[in-house]
């Protein structure tokens, strides 16, 4: 969630932009869109309990909360400047009438008043206070902000707003209470960038004052909000050393920084182990500064497995078609001779005129297997009734719903499955039928030396031999000319150019492109172009009495394909996706190439672990603070396992680690910025802000002179 103290509602000032004044309704909209849950109303030197109460409504109606406050114009013994006072809702109407009566005979224009008036009339109530810094417009000097917070009793808080959010990381490693506002001055334009985010959901105004004055109870609360795990690993036992070492990581981020050579890299490599072991590779997500360029082409290379894409089409394989095509020979024709031969013996006398089989005959056509196509449709309806009956079906329907439903459901099934049993039993008892009796008729000339009439001229089953063959070449070239499939990939994502994507494209025809790559295993584009020509050749000569020449011709090309997966080809290439959605090819530079790697490593929702080992060695900070600090934020709020080896302080600090270790002479210290404490195992304790000052920020001097031109950003 996302917090905005310093928020105008009103023209209130001459020098003030028009578009400062905002209905309730899009003041609530607005913030909504942005996540923003916490806001304060600031207008400058003007505050109305009855406009507030409008805008604390309207703002509970879109789960936002709304404190009273003001922007007051005020004098710190000889500078004048801006401090913004944000009242506990439950006293807004004291703090209303402290306002009238210190503003009474004042415009917006002309009120400006000493800082100890100020704070006379607000003495008894319960406030969070932000002064301006040297850093903004209308902001203090370093003395005059100490002079403030020694004015200021331990019962209201104070913090200093700089001009942006960098500025505010800088403070805070500087043991500065920083907090910065959007000072919107158009709604139409809310900088949403320069809003914090909390780490926390807060739900009230006293807890949010606890956070802010390190109160022990309400950060321990805080903390406990996410798991904790106790992780022991051995990290440098391949250089002799057993030591074990107990870390407390959370599921929130963690960081882990030291100087050269304190050992980071193996714990990350330890850890890496550790939850591999735990979660399995698959939800473990790692990432290595010293990254090289032949990394992105592993990462962007995509090989044509036919077990990995070919299920993506819905196809059959046609393994069965393929392979009666392969091995179809044509049905002889019944020869004259057999029936003159039949004539002759028609009136023998004896055992064989009494021969049941002698005049048996077939007048039916037999198509062989022909029971297939009702076996295929109960499988779609099994398969189809089974993923259905994954989904909460309670979320769509009612009890009694759904026991109708699975009662059709069951009934459809049980139908199918009977239909096809039955088509199963036809096409076998009539294939045994006539094997009998062809059988029976051969056995009987064997024994007796007398001829039975042919069951069939032979023609019907020369007809059904050629229409199956017909078939399936229509079948498969049918599935062969099925329009390719593309597959998006999300790769990375660059700042100020978009989202790169991998588009695979997924062929089974291969004269549908060219330069489609194949399976070394597999047959080649040239040779599949031919089977698929030699197939349409025999389908066009299914019916001709020279189709043995025809199927002669595609045996001995497709001698090596077993099944449609063998014809399936990729093609990959790298695009991006632009702000308005639109797709165009797109090559990364090498340093680009590097910025891809490490979003990629933390694109992936479903993982549960990330692992990042100095991850700005090899892309730079500005890509860190724009692009993969945010997104640690997201994943953290995911409430996903984090740990990061860094030298960043924009990591360090500005992701609000829960969990920061320190390594400094073999020696390991856990805590976190939030209570400024580091503990190592022995019981020895450092100040976070001091070591963090040192090894983020290179020491104070380093600090001040960042911190001056942070504070022009």
């Amino acid at each position: 969630m996302k917090i905005d103290l310093h928020c105008h509602t009103k023209k209130t000032k001459s020098g003030d932009s028009e578009k400062r004044t905002v209905s309730p309704e899009k003041f609530a909209e607005v913030l909504s869109n942005n996540n923003v849950r916490i806001a304060s109303c600031t207008n400058h030197n003007y505050f109305s309990i009855e406009e507030y109460d409008l805008f604390k409504k309207i703002g509970a109606d879109h789960a936002i909360m709304v404190w009273p406050g003001v922007e007051l114009d005020v004098y710190v013994k000889s500078e004048a400047g801006h401090i913004i006072f944000i009242c506990n809702p439950n006293e807004t109407t004291l703090f209303d009438n402290a306002i009238k009566e210190m503003i009474k005979g004042y415009s917006p224009d002309s009120f400006i008043r000493p800082i100890e008036d100020v704070l006379n009339f607000f003495n008894k109530l319960d406030l969070i206070i932000i002064a301006h810094n040297s850093m903004k417009d209308h902001g203090f000097s370093d003395a005059a902000c100490d002079y403030i917070k020694s004015l200021i009793n331990d019962k209201n808080p104070i913090l200093f707003e700089p001009s942006s959010l960098k500025s505010v990381g800088i403070m805070f490693a500087h043991g500065i209470s920083g907090f910065i506002g959007s000072d919107v001055k158009d709604w139409d334009l809310y900088p949403i960038n320069k809003i914090p985010e909390l780490k926390m959901d807060v739900s009230s105004f006293d807890t949010f004052k606890l956070l802010i004055k390190k109160d022990s109870h309400a950060i321990k609360t805080f903390l406990d909000q996410k798991k904790t795990k106790q992780i022991t690993i051995t990290p440098f036992i391949d250089e002799g050393d057993g030591t074990a070492i107990t870390l407390s990581i959370k599921d929130d981020i963690n960081v882990i920084y030291g100087g050269k050579g304190t050992g980071k890299t193996k714990i990350i490599d330890a850890l890496k182990k550790h939850y591999e072991a735990e979660y399995g590779p698959s939800l473990v997500k790692y990432y290595a500064g010293k990254t090289t360029a032949s990394e992105f082409g592993i990462l962007i290379k995509r090989v044509p497995d036919s077990t990995k894409y070919f299920s993506i089409f819905n196809l059959k394989n046609y393994q069965e078609e393929f392979k009666a095509i392969k091995e179809w020979s044509i049905s002889p024709l019944t020869t004259t001779d057999s029936f003159y031969n039949a004539f002759k013996d028609k009136n023998v006398k004896g055992s064989f005129s009494k021969f049941g089989f002698s005049k048996a005959t077939f007048s039916k056509i037999s198509i062989p297997n022909s029971f297939l196509s009702a076996q295929e449709d109960y499988g779609h309806i099994k398969n189809g009734l089974k993923e259905i009956h994954k989904a909460k079906l309670d979320t769509f329907l009612s009890n009694d719903e759904i026991s109708t439903f699975n009662h059709n459901s069951s009934l459809i099934a049980n139908k199918a499955l009977s239909f096809y049993e039955r088509k199963y039993i036809d096409s076998k008892s009539f294939e045994l039928t006539k094997w009998t009796i062809t059988t029976m008729k051969a056995i009987a000339l064997a024994k007796s030396g007398n001829h039975s009439i042919p069951a069939s001229t032979g023609l019907l089953d020369l007809y059904v031999k050629q229409l199956e063959l017909y078939v399936n070449c229509c079948l498969i070239i049918n599935a062969i000319e099925t329009k390719h499939i593309e597959i998006k990939d999300n790769i990375g994502y660059l700042p100020n150019k978009g989202m790169v994507l991998l588009k695979t494209e997924v062929y089974l025809n291969p004269c549908e492109s060219t330069s489609i790559n194949y399976a070394s295993n597999k047959p080649s584009s040239n040779q599949l172009k031919r089977v698929l020509t030699q197939l349409k050749n025999l389908k066009n000569h299914a019916f001709d009495k020279d189709v043995g020449v025809y199927l002669k011709n595609y045996n001995i090309e497709a001698s090596s394909i077993g099944g449609l997966s063998d014809f399936l080809g990729i093609k990959t290439e790298q695009c991006i996706q632009n702000v308005d959605g639109s797709i165009c090819p797109y090559s990364a530079s090498s340093g680009e190439q590097s910025m891809l790697l490490l979003s990629n490593a933390l694109i992936n929702d479903e993982a549960k672990v990330f692992l990042l080992d100095e991850p700005e060695l090899s892309v730079g900070h500005k890509y860190v603070n724009d692009a993969i600090v945010p997104r640690l934020i997201e994943l953290a709020r995911m409430d996903k396992i984090i740990v990061i080896s860094t030298h960043d302080s924009n990591i360090a600090v500005r992701t609000l680690p829960l969990v920061s270790i320190y390594r400094e002479n073999k020696k390991t210290f856990q805590g976190n910025m939030f209570t400024d404490t580091l503990k190592s195992d022995s019981g020895e304790e450092m100040s976070w802000i001091n070591t963090s000052l040192d090894c983020l920020e290179g020491g104070d001097i380093a600090f001040d002179e960042r911190s001056k031109s942070y504070g022009k950003s």
